[in-house]
């Protein structure tokens, strides 16, 4: 899935985000998307070419992130006998069910559900686990949308209007389930009648005209804003007029049952999903259009070095081998320090042909720029940055913005603070005076992406603030920034 939106100038706009149930899972999907990288360099540059990475996390560590789509995958299913645990890791702890919220809610615009796993597999009466239950109902709205979302049958009260009461009499001697006033807030619904096949949910909503539709205010929301917000939330309505069942009793009954009838044949039979139209892709609409920066022309542009094919991974830990990755990683850095290293490592891997970057693949790294003169720095991320000899953090004065020949853009957390300070500079003795949010606006569009992310303004701030600090520019307690 990740592959076909690469490949889709339009589906690739948005950007990706995995969410998995494990940490197994998600290095798995890590090293296949590697693999597919190594396989099809353009899916990479497709990848890198977005506006936000491709993130790859787990239930654990997915807090904080969003992604215009993601994709969800469960990675439980029966074994080899049919049989299913109920064990879903971290799903079962106490509070499971905020790990489940936390990664259903990571989505801007889609969700997409990857699962061997059917929510009737799921047995809630062998588990107490309130994570489970819910990721057992997430599961079936997933697989059948609103008509999937339960409506409590368990919160009910029996004191209801006469005429609201005589309806359900004769429903109940119809052979239908029926109960008074159900809801759980100040709005209750007249009558609603069992599923039959579910008795924790009801299958049609009866309205009659009672105390709660009355004390709305205006007609509109007795007319069409509690049924609208009523079938958002999965309810099928059906309203019956007391002047219709004075009339003609029987026809009422017969409309109400009738609608019965075909709720539960729709429950039973829910109709399939339509096949999906690939419809014109509408242009996305920016507020700069998509230009880049004007301040660009007065920037250095970002010459990025390409490390060729070296060698296999059975090649990559021998002894012979530190030389050549020293090599490698030289050329990186006389074109391009200072640079991060997490830039520097996954080239170098690419290049020797391992799927993805271990712990192992990063000391031999290490141990290779150990023939290199060279200095370090930090950032507040953690992200670790490479400078040769004869260049000065403190002193660095350098703004480099993507080079449009080379159609590549480094990831915001990838440039230096000392940089993301210099672009802030940059832009304030331009501009004179802005506010902070405009200012990282300007400079996230200024290094090649014309959206500021919420996941991109620590990176902007630490540039702000470090410019600050220097005296670059000037932050008022109000928080607006001027020229120094």
């Amino acid at each position: 899935e990740i592959c076909r939106r690469l490949r889709d100038e339009s589906l690739c706009r948005d950007s990706i985000g995995v969410v998995t149930f494990s940490i197994v899972q998600q290095n798995l999907i890590d090293d296949l998307l590697s693999e597919a990288f190594i396989a099809d360099p353009q899916l990479e540059a497709a990848a890198n070419d977005m506006y936000e990475p491709i993130i790859i996390k787990n239930l654990e560590n997915v807090q904080g992130d969003e992604r215009d789509v993601i994709l969800f995958s469960i990675g439980y299913g029966p074994d080899k006998d049919g049989k299913v645990s109920m064990n879903f890791g971290p799903i079962n702890r106490d509070g499971g069910w905020r790990r489940l919220n936390v990664a259903v809610s990571r989505a801007r615009k889609e969700m997409k559900v990857f699962s061997t796993l059917r929510p009737e597999q799921i047995d809630l009466s062998r588990t107490s686990s309130d994570g489970v239950a819910e990721l057992k109902a997430f599961l079936e709205f997933a697989a059948k949308g609103k008509q999937a979302l339960a409506v409590s049958a368990g919160s009910v009260r029996t004191q209801s209007d006469g005429f609201a009461a005589a309806v359900a009499d004769i429903l109940r001697q119809r052979g239908y389930n029926t109960d008074l006033c159900v809801g759980c807030s100040g709005y209750r619904v007249d009558a609603a009648i069992v599923n039959p096949d579910a008795p924790d949910r009801y299958l049609l909503g009866i309205n009659c005209g009672g105390k709660a539709l009355l004390s709305e205010s205006s007609a509109r929301d007795r007319y069409i804003g509690q049924p609208s917000v009523l079938r958002g939330l999965g309810w099928k309505l059906v309203n019956v007029n007391i002047l219709d069942w004075m009339n003609d009793r029987e026809t009422v009954i017969s409309k109400i049952t009738a609608a019965a009838e075909q709720a539960l044949n729709e429950y039973r039979n829910p109709p399939e999903a339509p096949e999906p139209v690939k419809a014109a892709a509408a242009p996305i609409e920016f507020e700069y259009e998509d230009a880049p920066s004007p301040l660009a022309e007065r920037c250095e542009k970002y010459a990025r070095w390409n490390v060729a094919e070296q060698g296999t991974s059975k090649d990559f830990y021998l002894s012979g081998t530190l030389d050549k990755i020293s090599e490698n990683v030289s050329w990186i850095l006389e074109a391009e320090s200072p640079v991060a290293f997490s830039s520097i490592k996954k080239r170098i891997v690419t290049a020797w042909g391992l799927s993805r970057s271990t712990p192992k693949a990063e000391n031999t790294i290490i141990a290779a720029m150990g023939n290199l003169s060279y200095s370090e720095t930090t950032s507040q991320s953690g992200e670790r940055f490479i400078w040769i000899v004869g260049q000065s953090p403190e002193s660095y004065d350098g703004c480099r913005v993507p080079d449009p020949d080379q159609d590549f853009k480094r990831p915001l957390a990838e440039i230096p603070p000392e940089e993301l300070a210099n672009a802030a500079a940059l832009i304030i003795n331009d501009q004179v005076s802005m506010e902070r949010a405009d200012l990282m606006r300007e400079m996230s569009r200024l290094f090649g992406y014309p959206r500021l992310t919420s996941a991109a303004e620590p990176t902007l701030g630490e540039g702000i603030d470090l410019a600050a600090s220097r005296g670059k520019l000037t932050i008022s307690p109000e928080g607006r920034i001027t020229a120094q």
